[in-house]
C-alpha cells in the first residue's frame, strides 16, 4: 500500500488456476468502455481497464500448494481523490501493479526461473487490447 494525502495505491496479489485466456475473460466484460489496454515483456502482462484499475499476470507454480496454481495475478486500485488523473495514473495503477507482481513471484518462490525487465513498455493507445489471447 502507498499513500500520499488522501489518496491511497493498494494492491492484492494471489495464485490463480487461470490461464492468459481465463485471465482475460475474466476481466474484459468488466470493463465497460473500449479503454482496455494491455501491455506485455515476454510472459509477463498488465492490463487497465481504466485510469483507476490494473491487473497484472504471470505463469507461475508455487512451491508448495494444495491447489492447482498456474499463475500469480495482481489486481490494483485507487482508494479516494488523486492528484494524477487520465493516463498519468493509468500509467502508475500499471506500474505498481507490476512492481508488486515481481515482489510476489520472488517471494512466493515460483517455481519457474524469470527475468523480469525493470519495467513494462509504456501504455499508449496503439496498445488497445481488441481481441482474446489464446
Amino acid at each position: 500500500m502507498k499513500t500520499s494525502s488522501d489518496s491511497i495505491l493498494v494492491g492484492d496479489a494471489k495464485t490463480s488456476d487461470a490461464d492468459v485466456g481465463s485471465w482475460h475473460r475474466h476481466f474484459l466484460p468488466k470493463s465497460d468502455n473500449d479503454d482496455a489496454v494491455e501491455v506485455s515483456s515476454g510472459a509477463v502482462r498488465a492490463l487497465s481497464l481504466d485510469s483507476d484499475y490494473a491487473t497484472a499476470f504471470t505463469p507461475c507454480t508455487p512451491p508448495r500448494s494444495e491447489l492447482p496454481s498456474r499463475a500469480l495475478v495482481v489486481d490494483a486500485t485507487t482508494i479516494g481523490p488523486t492528484r494524477a488523473k487520465g493516463d498519468e495514473l493509468r500509467q502508475v495503477v500499471v506500474d505498481f501493479a507490476y512492481q508488486l507482481l515481481r515482489h510476489a513471484y520472488e517471494a512466493g518462490g515460483c517455481k519457474e526461473a524469470r527475468d523480469f525487465p525493470d519495467a513494462l513498455p509504456r501504455l499508449t493507445k496503439g496498445r488497445v487490447v481488441e481481441e482474446p489471447v489464446d
